[in-house]
């Protein structure tokens, strides 16, 4: 989370500077300031970078890819359910006491 609206062009300016895998961008923006997601690395060259020098900023603990839209393309979405698909739906469960055992479908 970074507070301020400086954040906001100094975000854009370290992304001019850098490849589109290692670019920061901003995921969510709040009326105190805004958050920036990308790579943990990407996200360390920011904090040092010159654009960045004197801005306050707090690192969450959030290491998922919540907001990285890119990663769920129509590729992956179908891939998963391709996957799903060959799961079979049906559970079983065993259930034990001291005198039987079933099997419950």
């Amino acid at each position: 989370m970074v507070p301020g609206s400086a954040s906001t062009e100094a975000v854009r300016k370290f992304g001019e500077s850098v490849s589109v895998p290692f670019r920061p961008y901003i995921s969510a923006n709040a009326s105190n300031g805004i958050t920036v997601s990308g790579l943990p690395l990407a996200l360390t060259k920011l904090i040092q970078s010159e654009m960045f020098c004197g801005l306050r900023h707090k690192k969450i603990p959030i290491y998922g890819p919540y907001h990285a839209i890119h990663l769920y393309s129509e590729f992956y979405i179908d891939r998963i359910v391709d996957d799903l698909a060959t799961i079979s739906t049906e559970q079983r469960v065993l259930v034990f006491s001291e005198t039987w055992t079933k099997e419950v479908q």
